[in-house]
């Protein structure tokens, strides 16, 4: 018996967040080494994932599609901005990007999308719920940037809290700070004594 089109989109949902939920397990071992904090979140970020596309397999409700906008959505908005600005704890940049990333980046952002076209499906999913897809799609960018911008700020305010698990790079740069300043003084204390002392002369 051939799917509906509305089981295959949600088969696409549940296989491409599941997909980035073991990605993030799988990395989180490898990134709790060199910062606890990021190694923790990718294991949580992994489970619930994973613990969401069964659930919405398995009985799909419109609490588990904004749940899966939400975790979907803000992950990638949580990435995004830890591209563009210091990432909590430290430890990411554009350099950082490799097939583990694009990966899992790509599976968050094609089950966003499928969400988004299930529930332009209609069907029991949508029942009660009777938004445009303009309407949708604002929602889903609404709720990415939201919850995105609340975790990035979470580990911001949290960071000061637990210097202990900075990652090593940022650990250094901050160390490295303090003697780059003493070493300024230092050439500027002997810039000012050989003027003074071609002065005298």
């Amino acid at each position: 018996m051939l799917k509906t089109n509305h089981e295959v989109i949600r088969s696409i949902c549940v296989i491409t967040i599941a997909l980035a939920g073991l990605v993030h397990l799988l990395i989180a071992p490898a990134h709790y080494a060199h910062a606890p904090v990021h190694g923790l979140f990718f294991a949580v970020a992994g489970i619930v994932q994973c613990a969401w596309a069964v659930t919405f397999w398995r009985r799909p409700s419109l609490a588990l599609y904004r749940v899966g906008l939400a975790i979907s959505g803000g992950l990638v908005v949580l990435w995004l901005l830890t591209l563009a600005l210091p990432a909590p704890f430290g430890g990411h940049d554009a350099g950082t990007i490799d097939a583990s990333v694009v990966v899992c980046k790509a599976s968050e952002l094609i089950g966003l999308i499928a969400l988004v076209a299930l529930m332009l499906q209609g069907g029991k999913l949508a029942a009660g719920s009777s938004l445009s897809a303009p309407r949708l799609m604002s929602e889903a960018l609404l709720v990415s940037l939201i919850v995105g911008a609340v975790f990035f700020g979470a580990g911001k305010a949290v960071e000061p809290m637990f210097p202990q698990w900075q990652h090593p790079h940022l650990e250094s740069e901050r160390s490295a700070a303090p003697a780059e300043q003493d070493h300024d003084l230092e050439h500027g204390e002997h810039h000012h004594d050989a003027e003074h002392g071609e002065h005298d002369h």
